[in-house]
């Protein structure tokens, strides 16, 4: 969103480059020396720019928005919690790159227990309850696990990584 004093006055495009710097191209009816602020509101963050003067006619130059609070640097698999668990635990992530996400879980002989896909997600955090990935403790055809200690790995894209769990009865 475009605002002028708060109110909303137009919709683009706001796209970001690998260093952070964001661009939008203006209309036309935008001068050089007005000045500008812009809302991002997307499902996984909302940011605003400070106000911005134009500098010419087409791309503008944002420079970059707060919003690295809000969008990781790196993709990371975290500890599940709680751990040990019986009989449920969630395992939390987090990715810098929209990207298919899918969590398997092994037995210490590394054979598959479980397939837990999550899909197609948007950069993020994937911390507490409502958005970290639930494990039940129960294999592919819905049995509980025996106790004791299984592997999960994650694959986000091209990222892979692996850690441990303990399932106590």
């Amino acid at each position: 969103s475009l605002l002028r004093r708060g109110v909303e006055i137009g919709r683009v495009e706001v796209k970001a480059d690998d260093s952070g710097v964001w661009f939008a191209d203006l209309p036309a009816r935008y001068k050089e020396g007005d000045i500008i602020k812009v809302r991002v509101e997307r499902p996984d963050c909302r940011g605003e720019y400070p106000e911005t003067p134009v500098t010419g006619i087409g791309v503008q130059n944002l420079g970059p928005i707060r919003l690295s609070d809000l969008i990781p640097k790196e993709t990371r698999l975290l500890a599940n919690y709680p751990n040990p668990f019986n009989p449920e635990t969630w395992i939390p992530f987090q990715i810098s790159k929209e990207a298919n996400v899918t969590i398997r879980i092994f037995d210490p002989s590394g054979r598959l227990i479980r397939t837990l896909n999550l899909g197609h997600l948007r950069p993020g955090f994937y911390l507490d309850r409502s958005k970290a990935a639930h494990w039940d403790g129960r294999n592919e055809i819905g049995e509980r696990v025996a106790s004791g200690v299984y592997f999960y790995t994650i694959q986000a894209g091209g990222f892979r990584d692996s850690r441990r769990m303990v399932v106590v009865k």
